[in-house]
């Protein structure tokens, strides 16, 4: 039952994601120039189209997908998800940094930074944030054991994305 919700779930993510040019190097993050995995980033992602990217760029720079710029965020979120899908046990760390992606910050937090965070989720449109959700109840309804690790972080993530107008 669960390879056919995660089959249906990328059969979603090339419907609903546009298969478009990537945004320039310019366009991919603030951290170019100013730390490692900003530089990597770009690097790794430039001039890449989202279905195209290696499961091993994103696997080397699992923990990265907050430092993409909003529309480049948009734009390779996807990879990130179909990467997370192929491997889909708890044991996956790009599974485990999308859950955290996509959880919202709490109050320790500024309001600019959780504001530039509501910003870049409104991206997405409802057939997306539908797919995140998607995501994130197939992570909950899991029978692998170390899932359950991720579970608290995706009922938090999930809340978030059912009940905000992200979209």
């Amino acid at each position: 039952m669960i390879k056919e919700k995660l089959n249906n779930l990328r059969e979603k993510i090339f419907k609903l994601f546009p298969q478009i040019e990537p945004p320039s190097p310019e366009q991919l993050t603030t951290h170019k120039g100013c730390c490692e995995d900003g530089d990597d980033l770009t690097k790794s992602f430039s001039k890449v189209k989202w279905w195209e990217v290696d499961k091993s760029v994103v696997s080397n720079n699992h923990g990265s997908l907050p430092l993409f710029k909003y529309k480049a965020f948009h734009y390779f979120f996807p990879a990130f998800l179909l990467n997370a899908l192929e491997d889909f046990t708890g044991y996956n760390e790009v599974l485990q940094f999308l859950i955290y992606a996509l959880e919202p910050l709490d109050d320790s937090f500024g309001a600019k930074q959780k504001s530039n965070v509501e910003s870049r989720n409104q991206l997405f449109s409802s057939e997306q944030v539908n797919v995140i959700v998607d995501f994130l109840q197939l992570v909950l309804e899991s029978e692998d054991e170390q899932m359950k690790y991720h579970h608290k972080d995706a009922e938090r993530a999930l809340t978030y994305w059912k009940s905000s107008q992200v979209a």
